[in-house]
């Protein structure tokens, strides 16, 4: 007799490894505490950046405000702003300024080319002054660049996202000021090429 042929060998097929997970973000309350933050920065954890490197830079960028250090604020902006802050400081206002920050109120969020932004809405003695920045951040360091301010921009803030609607409000301001001032609309003008005799 013919002897049974033995069993198929089962089949293994290759799993591929489940992806890292993504690193552990650490809580706004606990960075602040770390790094000592002004207890005036307010940033909640649903309006954080999504990383460590971008919650650092932003708490760290405006606790230079709060504490009214402008070496700090210089070294984390672009030359032109630079120039501006070292005006300021030498005439006085910087100081004048950053006496009256009773509280700096914090947003991030992206921009609509990805660009990463913080709004931040200072509380002063007569009112408040918002002010929106696109901002890098890496090993290099972060550095934070002013974006230009709609006038009466706090009157005109409301909804769930800010950042979107300031973006918004300066998209429409600039639509308004590239359109023209008069449209003018010009009509054929009939010529008389006949030419007059002379006797």
């Amino acid at each position: 007799e013919e002897a049974a042929a033995p069993p198929p060998r089962p089949v293994q097929t290759a799993v591929a490894p489940a992806p890292p997970p993504p690193p552990a973000v650490t809580p706004i309350k606990q960075l602040m505490s770390e790094y000592r933050i002004d207890p005036r920065i307010v940033l909640l954890e649903d309006q954080a950046p999504d990383n460590n490197d971008d919650r650092i830079a932003v708490l760290e960028f405006f606790d230079a405000f709060a504490r009214g250090d402008a070496g700090d604020v210089g070294g984390m902006l672009p030359l032109i702003d630079r120039v501006e802050l070292e005006a300021l400081e030498s005439e006085g206002e910087w100081s004048e300024t950053v006496a009256g920050i009773q509280e700096i109120s914090l947003q991030t969020g992206q921009g609509p080319f990805g660009d990463k932004l913080a709004l931040a809405i200072f509380e002063v003695a007569d009112g408040f002054q918002p002010q929106l920045w696109s901002y890098t951040s890496g090993s290099g360091g972060a550095i934070f660049e002013a974006q230009p301010t709609p006038p009466g921009i706090i009157d005109q803030l409301s909804g769930d996202d800010w950042i979107a609607r300031w973006i918004e409000i300066n998209e429409e301001e600039m639509r308004l000021a590239n359109k023209p001032d008069e449209t003018f609309e010009f009509e054929p003008v009939a010529i008389d090429n006949t030419a007059s005799g002379g006797g």
